[in-house]
């Protein structure tokens, strides 16, 4: 109860120029706390504090007064909306009133109040504690436990939840149900036993059937239990039978027109994730009928509640047109208004506005800039993409350490597909050291998430990258690679057979896997199959069939099979001779950094073959083979004392 001495107190130490006191007077004359309402003493004591640089009478003098402060009358909006209700709260909490204690100051617990609001509101919280009031327990019980401004009082706070949840505040027990299930199991169990049990209760008893905790799991009984809550008209069991129903979870048949029925009753108590839901069924669902407009006026609804999933499929529906006009201005503001409240998947939108050229010609600058946003923001999928740009130089530079660390940042906090990636960056040194110890660990759990981390996998087997050499491993890893259509497995699965490394050698088998593969387009399988008719391995020589696989396999990009249909066309064997074909493959497979193909136009310049002599070329090439440790240049290059040239082509 604040007394006249107090108020007495204050004026001296307001009179001394402390601006605190200033700014409790302001507060007494302007609610008519231990003092008769007066707005001119309000207004000057706030004035006084403005002027000494106190933020907190700034913000309230702005606020709480017309003309943004210069008069000393109540704003309009302040006078008529929150004043006459405020000022009661006010004085009820001067009384020591807790429920009014709490609700005036609840709003000030948060991490970006000022610090002196801050205290004030800890100590009316404290107050309303001392009289056992349940929510005040529950919001000073979260700020203790937390332990962001008040340190040393974690499990102080832990306590106060744990009474406020036996005194069966709801939101204590949420809260203690995620954190010590096992507390308040019995109390939300009597809870649920009572004749006037919320549906609440029953939602949240529910969880506990549902996720096997304390008790055993019973999906019957979940559903059974939110089935009661929905009945008791709470709205979050109509979003989680929805959701059963629409995806048929925890194995519960599907039935989209139950989802519908469930969703459709959330949608009446006015529930924002329920009209998300209900959208995205009838603007995409193949079972149920399509209502593309009233999927644009749920999510319209949702948006004014201020959901950013509801912002990002509205976005959607103005940029492609759907239940609505096409309005790309309107899309980029949804998406980026569906982002600013951390909607994850408005990044990714955001990011494809600049890059799918459907609203705006492809700018990759932008495009980059809200991946990194979206990075920031914890979306993976983006951070995942910026390694791509880096690695194209697409909006943004070339920059291996870069690409090396967007590319862990993404595996790290699970982002599967990175995982392959990452484990090529370990085992190549890209952007760090190389290591093949920590290349297989990521290929280990790459080989968990897909077929091609499997085939990879057993590539470390084969060839003893961070693991001992065994090729029985890898062929078993291979086999299941292959037999699920990976074509770098089929062929490599082919080389084993071929080579006899973990199975028996067998030729015939290994043509076999090979096929598989280059019916897929594999460039290594194509070549290899032209090895085995070159050289009739498995099959009957056959020069012409060589030539065929090879071009496919030059035609597919693979280094080696442009060599070797360089190397046909250079010869005449299999197709006829044209040293104008074999230069363009010799130097297809150059650019790949194929030796041999080096050392070939080497000799073609040398001898004038396709092309005019050019020794300056001949030396080039040489010493471009021979700086791969290609051994017939480097003999040529010491035989003949030919000099390194200045220049490369």
């Amino acid at each position: 109860m604040t007394t006249k001495i107090d108020i007495i107190k204050l004026k001296s130490l307001a009179a001394l120029g402390n601006v605190e006191a200033m700014y409790t007077l302001a507060c007494n004359y302007l609610y008519g706390i231990g003092v008769e309402v007066d707005l001119i003493k309000a207004h000057s004591y706030l004035e006084k504090a403005v002027e000494k640089g106190f933020e907190p009478a700034k913000g309230m003098i702005e606020n709480v007064f017309a003309d943004k402060g210069h008069s000393a009358k109540l704003s309009p909006e302040f006078k008529e909306d929150i004043y006459e209700a405020f000022k009661s709260m006010c004085q009820d909490a001067d009384k020591g009133i807790p429920a009014a204690l709490h609700m005036k100051s609840m709003f000030r617990l948060s991490d970006d109040t000022d610090d002196f609001r801050f205290k004030r509101a800890i100590k009316e919280q404290e107050m309303a504690c001392q009289q056992d009031y349940a929510p005040a327990l529950y919001s000073l019980g979260i700020v203790y436990q937390r332990g962001n401004r008040i340190k040393g009082k974690e499990k102080e706070g832990l306590s106060m939840i744990l009474r406020a949840a036996e005194k069966e505040y709801i939101p204590a027990l949420q809260y203690m149900m995620r954190i010590w299930p096992e507390k308040v199991y019995q109390i939300i169990k009597y809870l649920s036993e009572k004749d006037d049990a919320s549906g609440e209760v029953f939602h949240m008893l529910s969880q506990y059937y549902r996720d096997g905790v304390v008790v055993d799991e019973n999906i019957d009984e979940f559903v059974s239990l939110l089935k009661k809550s929905a009945e008791k008209q709470f709205v979050g069991a109509f979003y989680d039978l929805g959701i059963l129903y629409e995806f048929g979870k925890k194995g519960v048949t599907r039935d989209i027109f139950k989802a519908v029925e469930y969703y459709e009753q959330g949608v009446a108590l006015d529930d924002a994730d329920c009209m998300v839901n209900l959208g995205c069924i009838l603007e995409t669902s193949k079972e149920y009928p399509n209502d593309k407009k009233r999927a644009f006026e749920l999510y319209s609804k949702a948006a004014e509640k201020e959901k950013g999933y509801a912002y990002n499929n509205l976005g959607t529906c103005y940029k492609r047109g759907i239940g609505t006009e096409v309005n790309k201005e309107k899309a980029l503001e949804c998406y980026t208004k569906a982002a600013d409240m951390q909607c994850m998947e408005a990044y990714w939108n955001l990011y494809m506005y600049y890059m799918d050229e459907v609203c705006t010609p492809r700018d990759f600058k932008k495009a980059v800039e809200w991946l990194q946003k979206g990075d920031e923001a914890g979306n993976l999928q983006c951070t995942y993409q910026i390694t791509k740009h880096i690695e194209h130089g697409d909006g943004i530079e070339r920059n291996a350490a870069k690409f090396y660390f967007y590319m862990n940042k993404a595996a790290a906090g699970g982002y599967e597909e990175a995982y392959l990636d990452l484990a090529n960056c370990y085992k190549n040194g890209i952007g760090t050291q190389q290591s093949g110890n920590l290349a297989f660990e990521w290929y280990q759990k790459a080989a968990k998430v897909s077929v091609e981390g499997i085939t990879a996998l057993a590539q470390c087997y084969t060839y003893g990258i961070g693991t001992q050499q065994d090729y029985d491993k890898a062929v078993e890893l291979y086999k299941i690679a292959a037999e699920q259509g990976d074509a770098q497995a089929q062929c490599d699965l082919g080389i084993c057979y071929r080579s006899g490394e973990g199975v028996e050698k067998d030729p015939v088998i290994a043509i076999e896997w090979y096929l598989k593969a280059a019916e897929q387009g594999h460039g290594g399988a194509l070549n290899n199959l032209g090895i085995m008719y070159q050289h009739g391995i498995g099959v009957e020589s056959d020069i012409d069939k060589a030539a065929e696989y090879y071009l496919k396999a030059a035609e597919a990009g693979n280094a080696d099979g442009q060599f070797c249909i360089g190397l046909f066309y250079a010869n005449g064997a299999g197709v006829e001779q044209n040293y104008e074909e074999a230069i363009k493959w010799f130097k297809e497979a150059a650019s790949q950094g194929e030796p041999d193909s080096m050392f070939h136009l080497a000799q073609l310049y040398n001898e004038g073959l396709g092309v005019e002599k050019d020794m300056n070329l001949v030396a080039i090439y040489l010493y471009m083979a021979a700086d791969r440790g290609f051994q017939p240049a480097i003999d040529a290059i010491n035989k003949n004392r030919i000099p390194r040239p200045e220049r490369k082509e």
